[in-house]
């Protein structure tokens, strides 16, 4: 695994999430890494956990990437537009090109989601979703 793959990953995961955010008029802070998850809400946290070859000796990897929104709880809607809208951004035909393009280094070619899971603690909402992102580093 390689540590550089990791950060890669994870600042392209930033930028998009950053872009999506921006674009919707949102009010996020944008955070990358591990132990942000006590940020205060709204926030969005990528977090690329580990990476593994596509096969042995490939230099084409999947990488876990964790990616948590945090935002105060709606007393009368149900619906949040800032998951919907950060969560859209990753989860469209288009999430594998629109990473690839954030920076440069990395060839995204598939971005493949897990099972979200909910939480809530107190007056936030957790939003979290895993994906499993193909790419490769690139020069």
């Amino acid at each position: 695994m390689s540590i550089a793959l990791l950060r890669k990953t994870e600042a392209a995961c930033q930028l998009l999430a950053a872009t999506a955010s921006l674009a919707a008029s949102l009010d996020a802070t944008i955070y990358s890494g591990q132990d942000n998850e006590v940020k205060n809400a709204p926030a969005v946290i990528c977090n690329c956990v580990s990476a593994a070859p596509d096969f042995p000796d490939s230099s084409v990897y999947h990488v876990r990437t964790e990616i948590t929104v945090k935002e105060p709880a709606a007393d009368n809607s149900l619906t949040s537009s800032l998951s919907d809208t950060i969560f859209a951004a990753f989860e469209n035909s288009a999430s594998a090109t629109n990473l690839t393009n954030t920076i440069s280094g990395l060839t995204v070619y598939d971005v493949l989601s897990a099972e979200p899971r909910n939480s809530e603690i107190g007056d936030t909402w957790i939003q979290s979703v895993s994906y499993d992102i193909v790419c490769i580093l690139t020069t």
